[in-house]
């Protein structure tokens, strides 16, 4: 729930004066517009102090949360041989999530998640484009998910010729 707020005053134009506060948190972590931010022990310091007598030591102020993209490792796409399409075969068993702030509970969601190559041909280390992850858990309205990319390899599908022998008059 930290918070960093920008303060501004009301001091005669010319005079010497450092606004300054001790700490500042939003009411609540969760991402939102317009936050209320609780701000505690404002001063004011400088060669025209003298001047001035603060109003108060407290506030408040608003600002907005957003949600924290997190990045999927672990990620594998199947090599495989050409067969003219671009689906690729994705195995999620060491997918993790990273960056989740301590606390939160955010699950990585892979049911809905496709591979596929940028092209059908035959290539080496060629790009997979992943989508349809998602997330989960009581946490997971506070992130968003990077859909990542990874390599695999096309190789080239064997051919066999056969031949016929046709008649001949």
């Amino acid at each position: 729930t930290n918070a960093t707020v920008t303060l501004t005053d009301n001091r005669a134009t010319g005079d010497v004066l450092t606004d300054s506060y001790a700490s500042a948190g939003f009411t609540n972590k969760n991402v939102g517009i317009n936050i209320l931010i609780n701000v505690y022990g404002l001063a004011i310091a400088g060669t025209d102090l003298a001047n001035y007598a603060l109003s108060a030591t407290n506030t408040t102020a608003a600002a907005n949360i957003t949600k924290a993209a997190l990045t999927v490792s672990g990620i594998i796409a199947s090599n495989k041989i050409y067969d003219a399409t671009t689906t690729a075969t994705l195995n999620f068993s060491n997918a993790t999530l990273a960056t989740i702030f301590a606390g939160d509970t955010v699950t990585l969601n892979t049911p809905a998640a496709k591979g596929v190559f940028a092209s059908k041909v035959v290539g080496i280390a060629k790009t997979v484009a992943i989508s349809g992850l998602t997330l989960g858990g009581s946490n997971a309205s506070n992130y968003s998910v990077t859909q990542p990319t990874i390599t695999a390899n096309i190789t080239a599908r064997s051919l066999t010729l056969t031949a016929k022998g046709v008649n001949k008059i």
